[in-house]
Parts: structure tokens; C-alpha cells; sequence
């Protein structure tokens, strides 16, 4: 088991009734919870803005939301960047200082004429560059219309370009590569959802549309949430009952191996997320106790 050293797993047991009487046999289900605490280790996020003409006035006055809404956020441990296609914010730990500074240049935003989206998102990935070996937590947040009209703009051309920093083929240059998550937002009626959904897989992240400012709040906290870290890796959890009471039958979703029949288990539960639950079904045996 890997645990951070500030986070501790909770089991809990349910039984169908809170007590029984000892004078008769019982055959009963118990359930066992075992739940992660809410742990989310330092991110590092990079976010990269479409200023295209096509995304003048609403576009662009939603993705200002956004981008205050994700400052807002991040914690001091974290660091953010910003990335238009000609200009960026460095990667900064979000101090109250620097949470002011992101904010400034978020609102200082323009657009520009052309978009080259291949170009963008590639800056943004190359953030990471020199934090390729770091345990850290890195994503690199597309948000834009995918109307490319500058550079590589067929989706094949992108993800290959995508690949070559996800997975170098030379080694003189381990420097390059990006080991982080790529997720897309498309703002717009008109974006094009194909090439942001086929981004973001080959990113390993999650594409949202995004066409109203309500959806905001809904959709980036998804998708902070989604940057979890585990809390507990290989974990097992061993059932043992006492006495001349039964451990009958073991549901689960995970695998259990019995080393005792009737009496001990134990139970592969894998990798455990932050806030993530596990249920493991009991079915009891309880003999009528003598007088």
C-alpha cells in the first residue's frame, strides 16, 4: 500500500439491524465501505486560448470566464500558465500575488486574425518539457472553436504532431517529452467537436462543449476533479470472522481468494482514487449463543 503521509483510508460495517437477539440463529447481509479521503496532490496546468477572429465577443467573453473560474480553483501548491497562439503567462504557483497577475492577463486577452490550433496546443505541451521526471499532476487545457486555419489543421496531421512530444524517438532529447493530460473545450455552436473529441483521447483527457457561460462551473470542475491523484495502490483488504460465526458468502467487484472457507478472505481492491468508495457485500452466519 502507497499512501500519501497525510491521508488515511476509512472502512466502515453495516448490518441490516443494529442488533440481534443472541438467543436465536441469524442469517444476515453486512456490508463493508472502504472510502478514500478527499486528497488532490499539486497540479500543474497550462492552459492554451484560441484568440482567432472566430472567436471574437461571446466566444472569447466566455473563455475569460472560464480561465477566472480555473484561477479560482487552484490552491498555492498549484501552478498555472497561459498560452494564446503568439504570447503567454509562465507557469507561476498561484500565490494571491500571482492569482492576480493570471487574472490580468486573462482579461487583457484579444483576439487576433488566423488560428493555428496545432501550433497553440504544441507550446502548451512543451510547458512541461523539463518536468517530464516530475511526479506532479500535468494538464494541458485546449480551449477554442477547432477552426484551424493556420498550420497543421486535419486531425491527423495534429495528432501525429501530438506523438512526437507525447513519445520522442530521439533520446538525446528526453527533455521534450510530455507525460501530462491533454483535455478540450469547444466554445460554440459551430466548433468542431471531431477534432477536439480525437484531442483529447490521444491526450488522455476529456472533451466538453461548452455553450453557455451556466455550463462553466459544471464542466471545469469535472474536469478539475478529474485531475485525482491515487491514495492507495495494490490494496487488500482481509475479512476474518471470530468464533463460531460464518463468513457464508463475499460480493464483490474486486477478486477474493478464501484462505479459510466459511471463516477468512482476502480481497485484491487494486488502485483507490482520492474520494473514491469500494463496497464489499457480507452474508453472515450468527449460531444462537447459549442462555
Amino acid at each position: 500500500m502507497a499512501l500519501p503521509a497525510t491521508t488515511d483510508l476509512t472502512l466502515t460495517m453495516k448490518a441490516e439491524l443494529c442488533a440481534y437477539a443472541h438467543t436465536s440463529r441469524h442469517d444476515c447481509w453486512a456490508v463493508a465501505n472502504l472510502k478514500a479521503p478527499l486528497f488532490r496532490g499539486p497540479v500543474d496546468v497550462v492552459a492554451v486560448i484560441d484568440v482567432s477572429s472566430s472567436m471574437a465577443k461571446v466566444k472569447l467573453k466566455l473563455i475569460k470566464k472560464a480561465l477566472r473560474f480555473v484561477v479560482g480553483q487552484l490552491q498555492e501548491c498549484d501552478r498555472f500558465a497561459l498560452v494564446t497562439y503568439s504570447d503567454s503567462f509562465k507557469l507561476a504557483k498561484m500565490t494571491t500575488v500571482n492569482k492576480a497577475k493570471a487574472t490580468t492577463s486573462i482579461l487583457s486577452i484579444r483576439y487576433e486574425s488566423g488560428s493555428n490550433l496545432c501550433r497553440g496546443l504544441l507550446k502548451g505541451m512543451k510547458k512541461f518539457a523539463r518536468y517530464h521526471h516530475s511526479e506532479k499532476i500535468k494538464s494541458v487545457l485546449l480551449l477554442t472553436d477547432g477552426l484551424a486555419t493556420k498550420g497543421a489543421n486535419r486531425i491527423d496531421e495534429i495528432l501525429a504532431e501530438m506523438m512526437q512530444i507525447q513519445n520522442p524517438q530521439s533520446k538525446k532529447v528526453p527533455q521534450n517529452k510530455f507525460d501530462g493530460t491533454v483535455y478540450t473545450f469547444g466554445f460554440g455552436a459551430d466548433h468542431d467537436a471531431g477534432i477536439l473529441t480525437a484531442i483529447a483521447m490521444q491526450g488522455g483527457g476529456a472533451y466538453y462543449s461548452i455553450s453557455t457561460s451556466e455550463k462553466i462551473p459544471e464542466y471545469f470542475a469535472d474536469c478539475l476533479g478529474g485531475l485525482r491523484r491515487v491514495v492507495g495502490k495494490n490494496l487488500s483488504l482481509k475479512l476474518e470472522i471470530q468464533g463460531d460465526n460464518q463468513l457464508n458468502e463475499v460480493h464483490s467487484s474486486c477478486t477474493v481468494n478464501w484462505t479459510t472457507p466459511n471463516k477468512s478472505c482476502d480481497i485484491s481492491l487494486g488502485d483507490i482514487q482520492s474520494e473514491e468508495g469500494r463496497d464489499i457485500v457480507m452474508n453472515l452466519i450468527l449460531p444462537a449463543l447459549a442462555a
